[in-house]
């Protein structure tokens, strides 16, 4: 029920999130190895910008740069588009979908990914995948899930160029 969604999306969806995909053994036997051999560090920080040879972070009112290759961002998925790639909020704001709604419960997609409640000239050209997504079952987070969807997504593409 509404009720229901909205309890959940208050205090229940945090625990939800963190107990929800525990970590397999292997997969925190190899991080810590890394982490133990100096070719992945852990650091709890704001992100600042991205600059050439790494990225810049803010930790405890201190702007330092990281030199890195990759970046994991591990803070859990946002929806509201305001952390994402720059003009992303604008590009939502012009695809006709209800952006609040989407905030709140994701991008609804039918079963080959794309969006749905765009304006017309946008419909089966918009696609999403991941966190943001949501079909009727609900959210998309496992790697299965999104594969096979990421497949359909793919040869839609395709099929729209050819």
């Amino acid at each position: 029920s509404p009720d229901q969604r909205r309890r959940f999306r208050g205090r229940l969806k945090a625990i939800w999130d963190i107990h929800r995909y525990p970590m397999p053994p292997s997969t925190h036997q190899a991080l810590h190895a890394s982490i133990d051999e100096g070719s992945l560090s852990v650091v709890r920080a704001a992100f600042g910008a991205v600059r050439d040879g790494g990225i810049e972070v803010i930790a405890d009112g201190q702007r330092r740069l990281i030199e890195c290759d990759a970046v994991i961002n591990a803070t859990g998925p946002d929806r509201t588009f305001s952390t994402g790639p720059v003009g992303l909020s604008r590009l939502m704001a012009s695809t006709g979908v209800d952006i609040s709604a989407a905030e709140r419960d994701g991008l609804r997609i039918d079963s080959r990914g794309a969006v749905l409640g765009t304006a017309v000239a946008l419909q089966g050209r918009l696609w999403a995948v991941g966190s943001i997504a949501r079909q009727a079952s609900g959210e998309l987070t496992t790697s299965t899930d999104i594969g096979m969807l990421a497949l359909a997504i793919a040869d839609d593409i395709v099929a729209t160029r050819a």
